[in-house]
């Protein structure tokens, strides 16, 4: 399966809404991400001028597409409201820019798009395959699908640790099932998208100690990585044992580390020929 198992769309509005004014504090690899994203979307040589960005969050990358492409009308879509409020209050100068609270998953529109972007987001969705349909559906002809999110290898230091006490019977079996590069990419080919590339790197993040690790996951909104698999409500009283764990295998100069498993694709919707046929323009391809 492509995703995360057993996703739960409400728990991750709720949780993303409750961490809405903490998550700038604390997104630190998210940000990382975004960044290197807009060095991908520099790639094409285009000046976007019709963007849909799937999960905006307060607006961090959509203040870098704003100020990449100060003409292009920026479409910001996300799962919690609170989120939404936020990006608005900081991005209130940028006119350009229309937001909607929706499912990133299954967004609909009356207008098609040349960029639909996306930034950590799709690993909350329940699979890939139909919503890159679904984006290759609004996108227009030559319009890139260009985004970053987290793959399989991504916080194996906690599972690593939840494994472990998993063996002492202590909590339930994890249920995280994040993809692989091979996955995207093959959901890219199935869902009908020009020669995708998907690309991946491991960026490991530092804290000062496991309890600090475990507090950025809950204010980012990401507690689904850490409650899942822990115990059916959430990591309880096994907190402790999981912190000693964490500390114990997974320090670097007194400091913890985690990994984050950034897998980066891009694709092209190819124009339709008369007839129906279909042609390949460009081959879009990653220098990395």
């Amino acid at each position: 399966m492509v995703g995360i198992a057993l996703v739960n769309k409400q728990r991750i509005k709720n949780n993303f809404g409750k961490s809405a004014v903490t998550y700038d504090k604390y997104a630190v690899v998210q940000k990382e991400m975004a960044v290197d994203l807009m060095t991908h979307l520099k790639k094409p040589r285009h000046e976007f001028s019709n963007i849909l960005e799937i999960g905006c969050g307060t607006g961090y990358l959509t203040a870098l597409l704003a100020n990449a492409f100060p003409h292009a009308r920026i479409v910001a879509l996300d799962i919690a409201p609170e989120m939404i409020a936020i990006a608005k209050e900081s991005l209130k100068g940028h006119e350009t820019i229309e937001y909607v609270v929706s499912d990133g998953e299954n967004p609909s529109f009356d207008t098609a798009f040349d960029l639909i972007v996306s930034n950590a987001v799709f690993q909350w969705f329940t699979g890939y395959i139909e919503p890159f349909k679904r984006y290759c559906r609004l996108l227009e002809p030559e319009g890139y699908l260009i985004f970053n999110t987290l793959g399989e290898r991504t916080l194996e230091e906690l599972r690593y640790c939840v494994s472990t006490l998993n063996s002492e019977n202590k909590l339930s079996q994890a249920s995280i099932n994040l993809p692989s590069k091979k996955a995207v990419l093959k959901a890219l080919y199935e869902a009908g998208f020009v020669d995708p590339v998907v690309n991946d790197s491991i960026k490991k993040a530092y804290y000062a100690s496991a309890r600090h690790f475990i507090l950025a996951i809950k204010n980012t909104g990401t507690s689904g990585f850490s409650n899942q698999g822990l115990a059916p409500g959430g990591i309880g009283i096994e907190v402790f044992k999981l912190i000693r764990l964490y500390n114990r295998y997974f320090s670097d100069n007194r400091r913890v580390f985690a990994s984050y498993h950034c897998l980066i694709g891009y694709a092209k919707k190819c124009r339709a020929r008369p007839g129906g046929e279909r042609a390949v323009s460009i081959n879009y391809r990653s220098r990395d």
